[in-house]
């Protein structure tokens, strides 16, 4: 299905094709997270619950480096910014909310 898409998509704006990959990400991720999920016991709405906030804080860290990378004219520049952008907001915002997952990484580094 991705690359069915990426070959259909490819011809029209990149934009559209990097859509089209996280909306497959996404969908593929459901399926497996299903499957895997009835095997093992974890639900997806348990799964769900512990990945909200990852991707809620993604969606922001990529939005707000989105934004800025428009403002600078430079490709590569606007990649490492972007990028080390991204990873301070999200780390911020794991440690101004407290989540679990960031105590968890936090505590195996000790």
């Amino acid at each position: 299905m991705g690359l069915i898409g990426v070959a259909y998509f490819l011809r029209y704006d990149i934009k559209i094709l990097v859509i089209w990959i996280v909306c497959t990400s996404y969908i593929n991720w459901l399926l497996i997270s299903i499957m895997t999920g009835r095997k093992i016991g974890y639900s997806l709405w348990m799964q769900c619950n512990d990945l909200f906030l990852n991707i809620l804080f993604s969606i922001i860290a990529g939005y707000v480096s989105y934004r800025i990378g428009l403002l600078i004219a430079n490709e590569i520049v606007t990649a490492l910014i972007g990028a080390l952008l991204f990873a301070v907001i999200y780390f911020l915002l794991h440690f101004i909310f407290k989540t679990k997952q960031f105590k968890t990484v936090l505590s195996s580094n000790k």
